[in-house]
């Protein structure tokens, strides 16, 4: 018996041995995504708004603010730029902040109460003019060293869908605004 026993042990030890190696090749791999994620850059911030002006395609020119993720602080930072920018309605301002958000989504729709539906009725609702967009960048060195501004272009969302001859200067100082690619 002692003989029959000894070559199960063995087995026993063999598919340990073999258990024991898968999970170092499992801790293997799992190092090495982590290493390859400490490796990848951090990710760019973005933050979509809709100006005030309109397409020919019913929709609002979108501007995307791109923010660098190497200031640690640089949501908080971008906070604090998106707070200068305003929208006025219902004879108030709104900033564009989360509280002030849901206070328009609420104005605009008296009927909702839950916080979360009226901030995204209150986003779809906000607004920022060229004027103000710029105020806030010019009267922030952090946005200006930190921002790049990106304008659409189709002409369902972008600057393409300002088309009348009377806007041909408002697209031209919009896309001046961007920040130029290079």
């Amino acid at each position: 018996m002692t003989d029959q026993q000894e070559p199960k042990t063995d087995q026993q030890e063999s598919k340990t041995d073999q258990q024991e190696s898968k999970t170092d090749q499992q801790e293997s791999k799992t190092d090495q995504q982590e290493s390859k994620t400490d490796q990848q850059e951090p990710k760019t911030a973005q933050q979509e708004t809709k100006t005030d002006v309109g397409t020919v395609k019913g929709k609002w020119v979108n501007i995307h603010l791109l923010v660098s993720p190497e200031d640690p602080n640089h949501l908080v930072e971008l906070k604090r730029v998106l707070a200068r920018l305003t929208f006025k309605a219902h004879e108030d301002a709104y900033c564009c902040n989360k509280d002030d958000l849901i206070r328009l989504g609420q104005r605009f729709d008296p009927k909702l109460r839950d916080p979360a539906a009226a901030l995204q009725r209150g986003s779809e609702q906000f607004k920022v003019s060229s004027d103000n967009l710029r105020k806030a960048f010019t009267e922030s060195s952090w946005a200006r060293e930190n921002i790049l501004i990106a304008i659409a272009g189709s002409e369902t969302d972008g600057t393409s869908g300002v088309r009348d001859g009377a806007d041909a200067t408002l697209r031209q100082e919009m896309e001046k605004f961007a920040t130029p690619a290079g």
